[in-house]
C-alpha cells in the first residue's frame, strides 16, 4: 500500500466535490471516481493506503469550483 495526497486549492470559488471526475487512463478511460470519493474533501484527496498493482499509472482528476470554473490535472504514478 502507498500514501496518495492530492491538494485542491481553490482561486475565486470553492471547491464543487459534485463535480469530481477522477479518471485512470488505459487503452481507454476507467472511471474510477465512486472509489475515490470517500477520500475527497474541499481540500484534496488523501488516501492512507492506496493498494495499487506495479507499474505505471497515468490519472486525470477534473474537478470545478462553485463558480463554474474547471480544472484538470493529469499524472503518472510509478509503484515498484
Amino acid at each position: 500500500p502507498l500514501e496518495i495526497a492530492v491538494k485542491f486549492v481553490p482561486r475565486s470559488a470553492p471547491v464543487d466535490l459534485a463535480s469530481l471526475k477522477v479518471t485512470v487512463l488505459k487503452l481507454f478511460g476507467i472511471d474510477i471516481t465512486d472509489r475515490v470519493r470517500p477520500y475527497a474533501s474541499p481540500s484534496g484527496i488523501q488516501i492512507p493506503d492506496a493498494k495499487l498493482p506495479s507499474g505505471e499509472h497515468t490519472v486525470r482528476i477534473t474537478v470545478a469550483d462553485a463558480s463554474g470554473g474547471v480544472s484538470q490535472k493529469q499524472m503518472t504514478l510509478t509503484v515498484p
